[in-house]
């Protein structure tokens, strides 16, 4: 079975009210009641995905660094395609 739709846009939503709240707070200053409400959903369903904003942030932070590297990856296959560098 695939990954559950709702589950996902769940934890898209926390994401999403994570970054709206890092436009305006600090980390430092961010509270979970700031995603929560950035989120629109409750403290309850932020703790059933995360134990606090810490663990939420590595998870964005290893998405970004796997596209990152897969885009990179694409990038070097393109490039050896073409047989050379280019200057």
């Amino acid at each position: 079975m695939g990954m559950d739709i709702r589950k996902i846009t769940t934890q898209s939503r926390i994401k999403e009210g994570f970054i709206i709240t890092l436009s305006t707070k600090r980390l430092s200053e961010s509270t979970t009641n700031d995603i929560v409400n950035a989120a629109e959903i409750s403290k309850k369903t932020f703790y059933n995905y995360y134990q606090n904003k810490h663990e939420l942030l590595r998870e964005i932070e290893n998405e970004l660094l796997s596209g990152l590297k897969q885009a990179l990856n694409q990038d070097r296959k393109k490039l050896s395609n073409l047989g050379h560098l280019p200057k």
